[in-house]
């Protein structure tokens, strides 16, 4: 579906029938005469503005925009074009004669083929591997460093490494890399936005996230699948550990039926037995799921729990008779303002199932909160002769950037902060600043959650409600 433009010849016409139509006299049409260079100029004028009119008419409807016009379209209900795949394939690793010590490859190790237009495609591998004492190769699993089917590259087209390994003396994959694709074609995400919007109340997970984070008071939302039929929605609000309404109203409204949104299952009890502290909360109510198919008769129980203050006290819940499989309760917390973080144990008797969930909301429509993880970097360097003045505050800055621009859930990977030691984070999209007068990065350590890396394919996991944000960093100048 386009629109046609009118050729000049067509313009000049329309033109001409005009002022006849108007002045039935005037017949010196030719080339050169005044009428016709009067006409011609006048054509160029509107079929500029024809043009300009096309453009503007297609770029603000989804059925004719393109490339950025379309994202642009799109966006008003959260749907972003999605990112192509990466090549993957395996890259053997040799040696001349058998090896008489091991040889370390670690993952991240690059290596690269060059492409029909002269350019490099770049590949990393997956995973550590070795070759062995007495042995001449290795195999291991690799990917294309960028998305996209230039990495479907043929068998043999990858022949060079980035950085040379004592002992290695080629390298090579025996089996063409597959597997990579572009990114989203206009097509299919015109599609994917007219059924977004078509089905209502059906929301995918991407599109929620949306709306709930163009709340006003919401800076960042995640969703994540956790079990057929129920969610866990994170959402970072200006409000904090106040309930924030609008977030539960937003649920309520986009939520797909038959869908809960669980908030966090912090124990459980299993006919009769608790078992605490599966999970920790940033904070939150606490809320009892039936998991048995009928209570009778009625029964009360007590929840443990630690507070955002690391006071440990007792909630209490009443669970009607003829409760079902799916009821929740709201527990009442010792101290009506309390926040809980964890169950540590209960007071129970009985012999059903139950869940005990934390967050904020009603159910099925409860959210919570991220918690945030302080990440500590210690960064050893190894100047040139001159180096930046202030080398040492220009990378700090920059990692602390890198840290400051994580999302909730993202995991640290050592080999994802190397770069930005490097060069400015803040610039990576535009000049790219590179900083000058390092000689040698020396040691890198990232610390958080009590676990560090230092290596390349080191990674600290991160829980889906949990968010870094920059603790310590040091930078040693040598």
């Amino acid at each position: 579906m386009t629109m046609e433009l009118r050729t000049l010849a067509a313009i000049k016409t329309a033109l001409q029938v005009y002022q006849q139509n108007r002045h039935p006299y005037l017949r010196d049409y030719s080339d050169y005469s005044t009428l016709t260079t009067v006409n011609e100029s006048m054509a160029v004028q509107v079929q500029y503005v024809e043009e300009r009119s096309k453009a503007a008419i297609e770029a603000n409807s989804i059925w004719m925009a393109t490339g950025n016009d379309l994202d642009i379209l799109v966006s008003d209900r959260g749907i972003t074009r999605e990112d192509g795949t990466r090549a993957t394939g395996t890259i053997t690793f040799r040696t001349s004669t058998p090896t008489a010590v091991t040889i370390f490859i670690s993952a991240g190790t690059k290596t690269s083929a060059i492409a029909p237009d002269g350019n490099r495609i770049y590949f990393e591998t997956t995973q550590d591997a070795n070759i062995d004492a007495g042995y001449t190769s290795v195999n291991v699993p690799a990917q294309a460093v960028e998305t996209g089917t230039d990495g479907n590259v043929a068998a043999y087209a990858v022949n060079s490494i980035a950085v040379y390994i004592p002992g290695v003396s080629r390298v090579e994959n025996v089996a063409a890399f597959s597997g990579g694709t572009e990114e989203e074609d206009d097509e299919d995400l015109r599609e994917r936005y007219i059924y977004a919007t078509d089905i209502n109340g059906r929301a995918t997970l991407p599109l929620m996230e949306q709306h709930i984070y163009d709340l006003e008071n919401v800076t960042e939302c995640q969703i994540f699948t956790k079990s057929p039929g129920e969610i866990e929605i994170v959402a970072d609000t200006s409000l904090g550990t106040t309930l924030d309404q609008t977030v539960v109203d937003c649920i309520e409204e986009n939520i797909a039926a038959g869908i809960a949104g669980r908030g966090k299952i912090l124990a459980t009890i299993d006919g009769g037995v608790l078992t605490p502290t599966i999970s920790v909360i940033a904070a939150g109510k606490l809320y009892v799921r039936v998991e048995s198919n009928l209570v009778t008769p009625n029964e009360s129980f007590s929840i443990i729990y630690t507070s955002t203050t690391g006071l440990t006290r007792t909630a209490t819940v009443e669970i009607p008779t003829g409760s079902v499989k799916g009821d929740v309760i709201e527990a009442t917390m010792q101290v009506p303002t309390d926040l809980a973080v964890q169950v540590d144990g209960y007071i129970y008797t009985g012999s059903n199932d139950y869940s005990i969930l934390g967050g904020f909301g009603t159910y099925p429509y409860l959210y919570i909160t991220p918690r945030i993880v302080l990440c500590n970097v210690t960064i050893k360097v190894t100047q040139t002769t001159t180096p930046d003045p202030d080398l040492d505050t220009k990378i700090e800055a920059s990692i602390e950037s890198y840290l400051d621009d994580f999302n909730i859930g993202d995991d640290v990977e050592f080999s994802d902060l190397i770069p930005y030691i490097y060069m400015d984070y803040d610039t990576r999209e535009t000049t790219k600043d590179q900083f000058i007068g390092i000689e040698q990065i020396t040691s890198v350590i990232i610390t958080a959650k009590d676990s560090s890396i230092s290596g390349f394919g080191q990674t600290i996991s991160l829980e889906s409600d949990e968010r870094i944000e920059p603790g310590s960093i040091t930078i040693t100048l040598s």
